[in-house]
């Protein structure tokens, strides 16, 4: 039997018996696969069509109650190749799409490679951070200035769809909203550039870049990874011109108990020896952070083995003191710390993504060198369990600590990360 029906403005003439559910049609007959066979009871919405403007469930509408009605499937949205305010929406709101039983999807493999993931991801923002500082006639900092420059540190996909990739590609693109940064005391590209320390007449200033030559976004501690190298650096910078050993110099400005805590276990856990250096070859380096200045307090003591010809620095070992607070879980928190310091010594040592003024150089693991097992220093942490105080956040406290604790056991000031060998032997020459 012939029956007529009207899809997406187009008139066809079937044969199939009148019973016959719509969505059959559509797709055996119309080649319309849109439209997709789920629980075949009317309830999942996989077959959603729309009838004079009312959304029905073909899988259970009878073709013969269908002669002089309107169809529209998911094909027939949109006009001239222009996306319909639904597609739209889809990708505003970033919505998720089953390939299988959504209406309109299709199963599609796409396989990414690994160029097309190092060529399109975010990367970590390039920072620059500028220090100075005056000491009194007793060696105490008396003025403090840190200045940062940095982009965005996060432009993850939210609110209108403006940071998802897809959405700028569109014949419509959407556009990217503009990259806020996070206020402090957290704070973002700022994290950690203000200073735990009891210094007098500070003044904190963040240049705040938006306009970027590369997508960045948020990589593990946002600014505070630069900011805690940066400051922290610095502060043994201060101890040498003083005179007075890194430990004993931190602990002068300290005021917070809890700080002072973890920098002491930290040094008498790894024996710190007053007044050691590093000569160029060996050395042990401490630094501390309290993560955005209100999470968990981390001291890491690095001892660094240099080799002054080819320039090559290992960590052999790192020893991290961590009061995250009440400790619900040792082992969740000790993890925690260990991998924050083996991946900040992966960054700090070997990790960066090289361009020039027209194209990514780095597209592969093979152009990016990351920390090797054997490469990998021996990790030992310190828990100070606070049972009377809150669980204070531990997630990324090690990462800033851990950079500039390498970089105080060099033996020399290191400025540009990471610490390649072409820019040690630089800095020992």
């Amino acid at each position: 039997m012939a029956t007529s029906i009207a899809v997406n403005s187009m008139t066809h003439s079937v044969e199939a018996d009148g019973d016959t559910p719509l969505l059959y049609v559509l797709r055996n007959d119309l080649a319309l696969n849109g439209a997709k066979y789920g629980c075949g009871f009317a309830q999942c919405g996989a077959c959603t069509v729309v009838v004079d403007g009312r959304a029905v469930r073909s899988c259970v509408t009878p073709l013969a109650t269908l002669t002089g009605k309107s169809i529209t499937t998911i094909e027939g949205l949109g006009a001239g190749g222009a996306a319909h305010p639904l597609q739209k929406a889809f990708v505003a709101e970033q919505a998720a799409q089953c390939g299988y039983c959504a209406n309109g999807g299709r199963p599609v493999k796409l396989q990414w490679m690994r160029e097309d993931e190092f060529g399109w991801e975010p990367y970590g923002s390039a920072m620059v951070m500028k220090l100075q500082a005056r000491l009194d006639a007793r060696g105490r900092v008396v003025d403090w200035q840190h200045e940062t420059w940095s982009h965005p540190r996060s432009t993850r996909p939210g609110g209108a769809g403006g940071n998802l990739l897809a959405g700028w590609y569109l014949a419509d693109p959407v556009q990217m909203g503009f990259p806020v940064n996070g206020a402090q005391p957290a704070g973002a590209a700022d994290r950690n550039a203000v200073p735990l320390d009891a210094f007098p007449n500070q003044r904190i200033l963040l240049h705040y870049l938006p306009e970027m030559p590369l997508r960045t976004s948020a990589l593990r501690t946002l600014g505070a990874y630069a900011n805690v190298f940066a400051l922290e650096s610095f502060i043994d910078e201060l101890a040498a011109a003083a005179n007075v050993d890194a430990v004993e110099f931190r602990l002068r400005h300290l005021q917070d108990p809890r700080a002072r805590a973890v920098i002491e276990a930290a040094a008498s856990r790894a024996g710190w020896q007053s007044g050691r250096k590093g000569d160029g070859t060996h050395g042990c380096g401490i630094a501390f952070a309290k993560y955005e200045n209100l999470a968990a307090y981390v001291a890491v003591v690095a001892d660094v083995e240099i080799d002054r010809h080819t320039g090559n620095v290992r960590v052999a070992k790192a020893v991290a003191a961590v009061d995250a607070g009440l400790v619900i879980n040792p082992d969740g928190l000790t993890n925690q710390i260990e991998g924050g310091i083996i991946q900040s010594t992966s960054w700090s040592l070997k990790e960066s993504v090289r361009y020039d003024a027209q194209r990514l150089q780095t597209r592969s693991w093979a152009d990016y060198a990351i920390l090797t097992f054997p490469e990998v220093p021996a990790v030992e942490i310190v828990l100070l369990n606070r049972p009377d105080k809150k669980p204070l956040g531990a997630g990324e406290g090690s990462q800033g600590p851990t950079v500039a604790a390498i970089a105080n056991a060099t033996g020399t000031r290191m400025r540009d990360l990471p610490f390649t060998r072409e820019r040690v032997k630089a800095a020992l020459a």
